[in-house]
């Protein structure tokens, strides 16, 4: 194929796209992109030195090395500032790479501004970022489903051997109503062990989950009793209230995911009032209303209150101001996500309220399909 047909194919590009002779250093074609960004015509370029727009190639030598490095790897990257031909200087990414055509050697180049390839790299870090936290969170559900596989069966085995050890010792005689109570806390302990399985299942929920239709009345109900079967169970003396007025609440989306979101936001609220030292005043208000097009799902708690640089990095991956010493919950991070992407909604805090913490989740009534 001749250069000439390449030209062809080039100039349909909205990069900027340029070719060198390797031998002369000097420019043989550019196409449209290429003239629009710089300020050169076609005719201007042609025959002109690289060196004139660029410092990374000062001389031959430099670029004969250059050359011989592109022959042995066929591409390479560069950073350079190329002077347009007002003179303004661009900070550029160039992407060489070698290619023979009808017997002669040709670089070609295509360019990109650093300032969007910067950007460009940073949304897809940040993509990358929540595939991963997603991927975490679906090994967790793995894990979990197979620990609560292997855990289940040694825990009923020790609270039967707990019942058998009371009938044995009550048909002997011998049983005292101390013995009676350390058995009944070997029964209790299992029971809050089975409980916590149960609570890492319904939080995690199963990975393979299909999406569906559902009552968020019934995910909040849920919710509301799981919190307070967990506050039993850390002695805290924390009231929980749940209220709405709303009767039909049907979304589609997968259930398990926005559990985990409302179980999380309401550990949190836990450890904030727990950090508070409410002494038997911590309060957690669930409230689910209706606000325009949206289900509206209000949670809030009189906990430590959370400072302005707190809530400026609220949301960000991997902050926190929880303790992690019993943390089972999600960051507020891939909360979010999960409303988002998930749901086409939003969760946000309240900038208004100061006593404590306000988190809304918002989620549209009538919406298209979760992907």
């Amino acid at each position: 194929m001749r250069l000439e047909n390449v030209g062809k194919i080039i100039d349909s590009l909205n990069v900027p796209v340029g070719v060198i002779d390797p031998k002369s250093m000097k420019f043989v074609y550019i196409n449209n992109g290429f003239s629009s960004l710089f300020g050169y015509g076609k005719g201007e370029i042609v025959d002109l030195d690289i060196s004139t727009l660029s410092t990374i190639f000062i001389d031959k030598k430099t670029f004969a090395k250059e050359v011989e490095i592109l022959k042995a790897h066929k591409n390479l990257f560069h950073k350079a500032e190329i002077e347009c031909k007002n003179g303004d200087r661009l900070f550029m990414e160039l992407f060489l790479f070698f290619v023979e055509l009808d017997g002669i050697d040709y670089i070609f180049f295509s360019c990109v501004e650093v300032a969007d390839r910067d950007s460009l790299i940073k949304k897809e870090k940040e993509i990358e970022l929540q595939i991963s936290e997603i991927d975490r969170h679906n090994s967790m559900a793995s894990l979990i489903s197979s620990i609560s596989h292997h855990w289940r069966q040694p825990l009923n085995i020790i609270s039967l051997s707990a019942d058998t050890i009371e009938m044995i010792l009550e048909d002997k005689g011998v049983i005292d109503d101390e013995i009676k109570k350390e058995l009944h806390k070997i029964n209790e302990k299992t029971r809050t062990l089975s409980q916590t399985i149960d609570s890492f299942r319904n939080i995690l929920g199963n990975p393979d989950e299909i999406k569906g239709e559902f009552d968020l009345l019934e995910i909040l109900q849920e919710s509301h009793v799981l919190s307070l079967t967990h506050i039993e169970q850390t002695k805290e003396k924390i009231d929980v209230t749940f209220s709405t007025d709303l009767k039909d609440c049907s979304i589609k989306g997968f259930k398990s995911s926005l559990k985990k979101v409302i179980y999380s936001i309401l550990l949190n609220a836990q450890e904030a009032i727990v950090k508070r030292e409410c002494d038997g005043c911590g309060k957690i208000d669930i409230e689910l209303t209706q606000v325009d097009k949206f289900f509206k799902i209000s949670i809030t708690n009189n906990g430590v209150p959370i400072t302005k640089e707190e809530r400026k990095k609220l949301f960000e991956p991997y902050y926190t101001t929880k303790f992690m010493t019993q943390d089972v919950g999600l960051s507020l991070f891939y909360n979010k996500i999960i409303i988002e992407r998930i749901f086409q909604g939003r969760l946000d805090l309240d900038k208004e309220f100061r006593e404590g913490a306000k988190f809304n989740i918002f989620i549209p009534i009538e919406r298209r399909e979760c992907e």
